[in-house]
């Protein structure tokens, strides 16, 4: 079988590193090819060592050949055998494209957010509005990674025949021989925060909030971790109370180092794989109602707070300061097991499986 994952880009996000858990174990059973939209990015190498064919379009450099070379053996290809998978809104919209060309290939649907509208995405209403139309007559099935998201797209108008919930593969970060060199503080709480540089992630209400917060509690400290905040404009945030730590590459030394996890996403999460991770590690978390935090979060496993909202943030932090003191290794235990239940690598590939052959 001929499975085309096809992909907007391979940056430093969780479709992307899930992808790699798929491609990792299909690819020692079907002939598998990842076609990527854009140039090489951060995760190209590790796609690289694997036992599949990358093929790079470079569409972000208005290159043409690629995509002529792409095609004309995406036609050659028997329809019978060959699955195409898309993730992520450009790719779903490149891949009605590929569709007529080839009307009888079974086309897939990979959607990894959940809140959509236009006061989320600037293309709302051009490409998503496209894409609710298509959902009815491209995919043979809509994939999404969170209930949320398969509620949002079809309260939007995605076809409601076609869509399943598939849940991310969690693999438990391994230590390195080498960790970061920050090293937390004897008598002092260390929140944490993990991701990228990207307005969704709602840095700025979450530096802004804990500026008050550590005032209040100044035997708190907030360690930002993910992007270099050198020449950004974070730059200014940069005091005793508020670290910033750059990309972590041993990410289990981080988990093991901090106190609690904080995600202030604004939106443009399904199911975060910074939750999932810090769980597993046993620590609380403090997470925005966006995508499944909710229910991630639910059971005591931490604090849900409101989107973009600083008072919100702060009364989180607040509740999470205050109930640290009660905190056991049953709690962390709980926590633990519950990831490793619920997000098993071998019974996601397993279902993900099932929706593609089963």
């Amino acid at each position: 079988m001929n499975l085309y994952f096809l992909i907007t880009g391979l940056s430093s996000g969780g479709a992307e590193r899930n992808l790699l858990y798929i491609c990792d174990d299909f690819s020692e059973k079907y002939d598998v090819t990842v076609v990527v939209m854009r140039d090489k990015d951060f995760y190209s190498h590790q796609f690289e060592l694997l036992n599949c064919r990358v093929i790079y379009l470079q569409l972000n450099k208005g290159k043409i050949l690629p995509l002529i070379s792409f095609i004309l053996e995406f036609s050659k290809k028997r329809s019978r055998e060959t699955i195409l998978l898309s993730w992520l809104y450009h790719a779903d919209l490149f891949s009605v494209v590929l569709k007529l060309i080839k009307p009888m290939v079974k086309v897939y649907w990979n959607v990894r957010t959940a809140e959509i509208g236009e006061q989320y995405f600037h293309f709302s209403n051009t490409i998503l509005s496209l894409l609710k139309i298509f959902s009815f007559v491209v995919p043979s099935k809509i994939l999404y990674n969170s209930h949320r998201g398969k509620v949002e797209h079809e309260n939007f108008g995605y076809s409601k025949s076609k869509g399943f919930v598939i849940k991310n593969i969690f693999i438990p970060p391994q230590p390195l021989l080498t960790s970061h060199t920050w090293k937390p503080e004897k008598g002092i709480i260390h929140f944490g925060y993990v991701g990228r540089n990207t307005a969704q992630k709602g840095i700025k209400v979450m530096l802004e909030t804990f500026k008050c917060f550590s005032k209040n509690y100044p035997n708190s400290k907030l360690v930002v971790a993910g992007f270099d905040v050198k020449f950004s404009q974070w730059e200014e945030y940069k005091s005793e109370k508020v670290i910033f730590i750059g990309k972590v590459t041993d990410i289990a030394s981080f988990y093991r180092k901090v106190n609690v996890l904080i995600l202030p996403s604004v939106y443009g999460e399904g199911t975060p794989n910074v939750i999932l991770e810090a769980l597993y590690f046993g620590l609380p978390c403090i997470g925005s109602d966006v995508g499944d935090v909710s229910l991630l979060l639910s059971d005591g496993r931490g604090v849900v707070i409101k989107p973009g909202d600083k008072n919100s943030l702060f009364n989180g932090l607040e509740t999470v300061i205050n109930t640290l003191p009660s905190e056991n290794e049953v709690k962390k235990q709980n926590r633990k097991t519950y990831i490793l239940e619920k997000f098993d690598k071998t019974l996601c590939l397993k279902q993900f499986e099932n929706e593609l052959f089963g």
